[in-house]
């Protein structure tokens, strides 16, 4: 015969236990199928995505929004994850014109934006480009004219991308 004691003992495990399990479902979730991410930054047009889970490039294409993980420099923190857009695919040319970024690929040449100038403040300096993407690289890009990506700090590494995002709204 079981005592009150033994019963509310065995519910704290129960608890525990039903704990463990949603939280390991929720990791499960988010790694196989996605999740839902906040965007708190202005380089990218858009405040909600659902981010599904990938690794490497096979699944992107231009122009898809990609989750990533900073490698890390002065301005910003290593890991810090980012949604940028893929402007330029490994095969893919990137070309500076003066200030302006194209990528030249089977489609033609593609405006993918202009980097900033020394009148705007605390302007990072600009990589001028005339190269293949290489392979396992992309070239990350925001939609806005101060968006801090690929233009200042290259390419983005496949093993560091951590899925394809989707605007929500």
């Amino acid at each position: 015969m079981l005592r009150t004691s033994q019963v509310k003992f065995s519910g704290k495990y129960i608890v525990i236990i039903s704990l463990l399990l949603v939280i390991t479902a929720g990791v499960i979730y988010t790694k196989i199928i996605g999740r839902i991410s906040i965007n708190m930054d202005t380089c990218i047009k858009g405040k909600l995505f659902y981010v599904k889970y990938i690794k490497g490039l096979s699944q992107l294409r231009d122009n898809d929004y990609v989750t990533f993980l900073f490698k890390g420099n002065k301005i910003l923190h290593k890991n810090t994850r980012l949604i940028k857009f893929v402007g330029c695919m490994p095969g893919e040319r990137i070309i500076t014109v003066g200030l302006k970024y194209y990528c030249i690929n089977k489609r033609g040449k593609h405006y993918l934006g202009r980097a900033c100038t020394k009148a705007i403040p605390k302007c990072p300096k600009h990589i001028a480009f005339n190269q293949i993407v290489p392979k396992n690289k992309l070239f990350a890009i925001g939609t806005a004219a101060n968006s801090y990506d690929s233009r200042y700090w290259g390419f983005v590494n496949s093993k560091s991308i951590t899925g394809r995002a989707y605007k929500i709204f």
